[in-house]
């Protein structure tokens, strides 16, 4: 029994992919908010604005995955 519960509906996969994805992007988004936040007000600025560049790249990344899934053309 394969581990993956979708591999034999690529649709499915796509749904649970973007799902995935979007709460990464929600999480990150929080992130980078609240270090920014945090860096302006100068609590250890350094480090929170550290961890919400970081937290941005993370969402970019997730932004471009989940339009590569949404452009996706099937071939049928």
């Amino acid at each position: 029994m394969p581990m993956d519960n979708y591999s034999d509906n690529p649709v499915a996969r796509r749904k649970a992919d973007v799902r995935k994805r979007s709460r990464s992007i929600q999480v990150s988004g929080g992130i980078a908010v609240a270090g920014g936040i945090l860096g302006i007000l100068g609590v250890a600025s350094g480090l929170f604005f550290t961890i919400a560049v970081v937290a941005l790249v993370v969402l970019g990344w997730n932004v471009v995955k989940v339009r590569e899934v949404l452009n996706h053309k099937d071939q049928w």
